[in-house]
């Protein structure tokens, strides 16, 4: 989830395989939603304002991970507000497998 629009998604996913899809919350109506949203620093408003259009000024999205079963049930999930911390390949692989492993 990110707060630019399409259009500077479609840039990034042109750049190369990223192995994943870029989905554009640009408003950040969904990052609130789900309280995944922090207040950027000052120094950084202006770069969210252009990636979004003017429609996000102060808002990301912490990162977070979200494992989805086939009736839209979260079954795992991972978010951590301090964007440095990331979660591991090796958890997330744990996770994965477990997740594959429910009836």
């Amino acid at each position: 989830m990110s707060p630019d629009v399409p259009e500077r998604l479609r840039e990034s996913q042109d750049k190369g395989d990223l192995g994943y899809r870029l989905f554009s919350d640009a408003s950040g109506k969904l990052i609130r939603a789900m309280g995944l949203g922090y207040k950027v620093p000052e120094n950084y408003r202006g770069i969210i304002r252009k990636a979004s259009d003017g429609q996000n000024e102060d808002l990301l999205p912490a990162p977070a991970v979200f494992l989805v079963d086939g009736q839209a049930k979260i079954t795992f999930s991972y978010m951590n507000p301090d964007f440095k911390q990331r979660l591991s390949g090796e958890a997330l692989v744990q996770a994965a497998k477990a997740f594959r492993g429910r009836p």
